[in-house]
């Protein structure tokens, strides 16, 4: 099982990580106004959950692989759904989501738009094409304060089957994500009220490669909490079930409390305290009676040395219970380059309890300063939090669960590379 594909990249001959192209941070509003699964439609006739434009246009449901979906059989079709709102308009801020499919062999695009009411131009418009120039692009256009904006965006549309598209508007902040990645993030975008969605394909009357279902708009009724680098109280676990700070251990020697992978990392001295010191690449975990220790909910918190002017890597994992050769867990953070940059990449993931592996756009953090920084993972009630000296740099839901812990380090010079502190302890 691939997951989280980018943990750590060794350059040498030892062990590789990979990490998923797939990021989303997406989140889902809060109160439904609109839903439609198609389950007791009739295929053949039109959708009755939306309204579609005069003259000449046509939706009507159909069937693929056994499923129900809406068919734009006329080149040109529109159709927007109808709202369990005032005046039928969206709320202030909102989510939408749906599904569509697209060919790679015949012309044609989607186009799925916001605009105000009684104005003859888009507030945000979002153009998908199969063989539409040049297929493995979207077409993105927003109103903003300045004026217009647009911009194309790189994406792949090269696989069959269906695309999962999501949108998130909260009080001028646009995001859009395709198939769990977000593809557009712009601010100060004026407020649309009306969604609409059409087809152009010169053969769509005869084939069925434009489809759209699953259709779910939320209005966002309270606020989406900052979770990017604000302060937020992370409290410990309460039942340690490891712990181990190498003040009994013998400089030179390998840890006694852990398994290591390469048989490299070794308890060293430095300012007269006892650390774990990797001089070269290697990958560890606490000695337990099994690799499904972790409990239901629990917290892990150490100590890691950022030292000036050395390049390395870290990865700290949770990981698939029993399983030994995947980064099969519910999340792990990444610490890549010079530890003298002044904004440090982070980048998580995790894998959720649908399967779906997930991993946020990279985070940015100040590890310039030599030193001590102070790492700590929260998991609760399927909530995963990562903190940094005391701020929460990212929090996701729907996580799942795990069974062991690991950390490796890939080190490019010889010293500077310690970790210290380490506490894994039980949420009560």
């Amino acid at each position: 099982m691939k997951l989280l594909k980018l943990i750590l990249v060794i350059i040498s001959i030892f062990f590789i990580y990979n990490i998923s192209l797939s990021q989303s941070d997406f989140v889902r509003g809060d109160k439904v106004v609109f839903e439609d699964n198609l389950a007791n439609e009739t295929v053949g006739k039109s959708p009755s959950k939306w309204k579609v434009c005069i003259g000449g246009c046509k939706a009507q449901v159909t069937q693929l692989n056994g499923e129900k979906a809406i068919w734009l059989s006329v080149n040109g079709s529109r159709m927007w759904p109808a709202l369990n709102t005032s005046n039928n308009f969206l709320p202030e801020s909102f989510t939408i989501e749906f599904e569509f499919t697209i060919s790679r062999e015949i012309y044609g695009y989607w186009e799925f738009s916001l605009r105000n009411d009684g104005e003859d131009y888009d507030r945000i418009n979002l153009t998908f094409g199969g063989e539409f120039k040049g297929g493995n692009r979207m077409y993105a256009a927003w109103y903003g304060r300045e004026g217009r904006n647009s911009t194309p965006v790189d994406i792949d549309l090269s696989r069959g089957g269906w695309h999962r598209f999501a949108l998130s508007y909260n009080y001028g902040e646009l995001q859009v994500y395709l198939n769990g990645r977000r593809v557009v993030n712009a601010s100060n975008v004026r407020p649309p009220k009306k969604f609409e969605a059409s087809i152009n394909n010169m053969k769509q009357e005869t084939t069925k490669d434009y489809l759209l279902r699953n259709t779910r708009i939320c209005s966002i009724t309270t606020p989406v909490p900052e979770t990017i680098n604000v302060k937020s109280a992370f409290v410990p676990g309460s039942e340690v079930i490891f712990e181990d700070k190498f003040d009994n251990e013998k400089a030179g020697a390998a840890p006694s409390k852990w398994n290591m992978q390469m048989d490299r990392a070794k308890i060293a001295q430095l300012n007269n305290e006892n650390v774990l010191s990797f001089p070269e690449s290697d990958i560890i975990s606490p000695e337990m009676n099994s690799k499904n220790y972790l409990p239901d909910n629990y917290t892990i918190e150490l100590e890691f040395y950022a030292p000036k002017d050395k390049k390395g890597m870290l990865g700290f994992s949770m990981k698939e219970a029993n399983k030994d050769n995947d980064v099969a867990g519910v999340g792990w953070m990444s610490i890549v380059g010079s530890m003298s940059s002044k904004t440090t990449p982070i980048s998580i993931g995790w894998l959720t309890n649908f399967g779906e592996e997930l991993n946020s756009p990279n985070v940015f953090f100040d590890l310039s300063k030599e030193g001590w920084h102070r790492l700590a993972i929260s998991y609760n009630q399927g909530v995963l939090n990562v903190y940094i000296d005391g701020v929460n740099v990212q929090k996701v839901g729907n996580v799942a669960k795990a069974g062991w812990f690991s950390a490796g380090i890939v080190p490019m010079e010889k010293t500077g590379f310690y970790l210290r502190n380490i506490r894994i302890a039980k949420i009560l």
